[in-house]
């Protein structure tokens, strides 16, 4: 019964957000702006956008900064990240867009990426 209603619920904030095309946007306009704020820092998207999800993408480790060091970092800060997986972990991490994320939350954790330059 509990999953029945964590479904009801789901829903009925899906349709107060204006449905999957809204939410689509929204996690979209979050992507964008975590892509462009880290390609100011000199940080690549490995996949491009157009071709990417808008929910998960990954990006370059830069030069001399590892993913734990990145991710320890950030945690620190309220922010979890990803890595890449198996020998990918070693140069690339991944940040996912989605859930109740806002425009101020990306401004934050670019802020704390920013730091770690």
């Amino acid at each position: 019964m509990h999953a029945y209603y964590a479904l009801v619920e789901a829903l009925r904030e899906l349709e107060e957000q204006g449905g999957r095309p809204a939410r689509y946007r929204h996690y979209a306009a979050l992507a964008e702006q975590v892509r462009s704020g880290l390609e100011t820092l000199g940080i690549r998207t490995v996949i491009p956008p157009g071709e990417s999800s808008v929910v998960l993408r990954a990006y370059e480790l830069p030069t001399g900064l590892t993913y734990t060091r990145l991710h320890d970092a950030l945690k620190a800060d309220g922010f979890v990240i990803y890595a890449g997986q198996g020998d990918l972990s070693k140069t690339l991490f991944r940040i996912s867009t989605m859930g109740h994320m806002t425009e101020t939350d990306i401004e934050r954790l670019l802020t704390c990426c920013a730091k770690l330059r």
